[in-house]
């Protein structure tokens, strides 16, 4: 099954200094495929109104059908690499690198879920941006 059968391959990156711009994927997901509980979760890099950014997909895994999907996207930042994770509670972590003219290769997160993120429950957590 494609995903991204619409999208088009995400731009390169730019990044800070007079450096070539960083190579972002192409149309094959990235990522690993997780399956839990039944479904199947992927995410990979897509052009997003001509910014790379992630579309993440939760599938049925018997019958590969679509349950949802969705972008992390930032209107800065060009998003790439990603990698999910999904546990038995249905929270979900995207994982992926970020960078824009002012930012160097940073990692960044984004969590789906019921409940507050661990990074922020705990006083000596991680950060992110969202």
């Amino acid at each position: 099954m494609p995903l991204s059968p619409t999208s088009t391959q995400a731009p390169t990156a730019d990044q800070p200094g007079p450096k070539a711009n960083i190579n972002t994927y192409d149309l094959r997901s990235g990522a690993s495929v997780v399956e839990n509980n039944g479904e199947l979760w992927a995410a990979d890099c897509v052009n997003l109104n001509g910014r790379a950014a992630i579309r993440w997909y939760r599938m049925n895994a018997s019958t590969n059908t679509l349950i949802e999907s969705g972008y992390v996207a930032d209107p800065s930042l060009a998003y790439c690499y990603p990698s999910i994770s999904v546990n038995d509670l249905g929270d979900v972590v995207i994982g992926m690198s970020g960078t824009d003219p002012s930012t160097f290769v940073s990692a960044f997160a984004r969590w789906y879920g019921s409940r507050p993120p661990p990074w922020r429950r705990s006083k000596r957590g991680s950060t992110h941006r969202s």
